[in-house]
């Protein structure tokens, strides 16, 4: 005979409810496989003097190696913004993505992706594409991993409520 334990009516209600809120958490970070990337903050030059009708946002991210191989990876960054328009991420100066090659288990890195934005958007969301069909190291042709085959080509960070600071 089996035995039925009734659980308190708190108790059912409040499981949907913490997975909701596990769920809002993450909104930051994302992984690819092994590599663990979270956007910890935004830089929206808006308010700083700058020339013409566009200026610089930095969006900040780390990104740590959590699995026991190897990751060599790189992405296309793109930040979306309120009046859906999209900017691609260029490199200058000592601003740079994170360095993500050979990165070992354990391993992390910090860095940025810089745009340049018509003034008047607010940065939403940026979205990181794998330049490679791979987060490894070695020859593009080598077999992935079975872990490896679910690995997502391009993840979505919500950017809008990160903390920044003016320049």
């Amino acid at each position: 005979m089996r035995r039925f334990v009734a659980l308190p009516l708190m108790a059912i209600l409040a499981f949907p409810l913490a997975a909701a809120e596990k769920k809002q958490k993450d909104k930051h970070s994302a992984k690819f496989g092994d590599l663990h990337v979270t956007a910890t903050k935004v830089d929206d030059e808006q308010s700083a003097p700058h020339k013409g009708d566009h200026h610089r946002v930095m969006v900040f991210v780390k990104v740590e190696n959590t699995g026991k191989d190897v990751v060599c990876a790189s992405f296309k960054a793109t930040l979306r913004t309120s009046f859906n328009l999209q900017y691609e991420a260029y490199l200058v100066g000592s601003m740079k993505a994170p360095k993500m090659s050979e990165m070992l288990p354990g391993e992390s890195a910090e860095g940025s992706y810089e745009f340049n934005v018509k003034d008047g958007v607010q940065p939403l969301e940026m979205v990181l594409t794998l330049s490679r069909d791979t987060i490894r190291c070695g020859s593009k042709g080598a077999e992935p991993s079975f872990h490896d085959v679910f690995v997502p080509t391009d993840v979505r960070l919500d950017v809008h409520d990160l903390p920044g600071s003016q320049q």
